[in-house]
């Protein structure tokens, strides 16, 4: 599969739970997971849009980075989402002592990906074939 709808099937999905998840709050009136429902629609459903059309508008070979940079994302919103739904419900504070490294180290996955997004802007911006494609894409 492309990268860029692996990209954009991810980020729907994301979208898609991140609105039942607000409708389940405004129906129960606990918004006690606003802050999951939030990180789900903004990282899950806006970030992985935008890295989709990124690597789509490029037309270039998909390379182990691009790869490395979307799975970090994909496989970061879910386990960060997860795990701070997790830490937002619980009462335990052993549950809480567990939950909230893992959940921490998550969040390390999805500013990597990011990381790696910037790496790739820059490596493309200094490739002369991805800058002419974008000079011939302007004119």
């Amino acid at each position: 599969m492309r990268i860029d709808y692996f990209c954009f099937i991810f980020a729907a999905l994301c979208g898609i739970a991140g609105m039942c998840l607000g409708i389940w709050m405004g129906v129960s009136g606990d918004h006690s997971l606003a802050p999951t429902h939030a990180h789900l629609n903004v990282i899950g459903w806006v970030t992985m849009t935008l890295f989709g059309l990124y690597h789509r508008g490029l037309r270039r070979q998909t390379t182990l980075l691009d790869k490395v940079q979307v799975g970090c994302g994909a496989i970061g919103v879910p386990a960060f989402t997860g795990g701070l739904a997790i830490y937002l419900t619980t009462t335990s504070d052993t549950v809480e002592a567990v939950v909230f490294p893992i959940s921490l180290a998550d969040t390390l996955l999805c500013l990597g990906s990011m990381v790696l997004f910037l790496a790739i802007l820059i490596r493309d911006a200094r490739q002369p074939t991805v800058s002419a494609h974008r000079a011939g894409a302007l004119q």
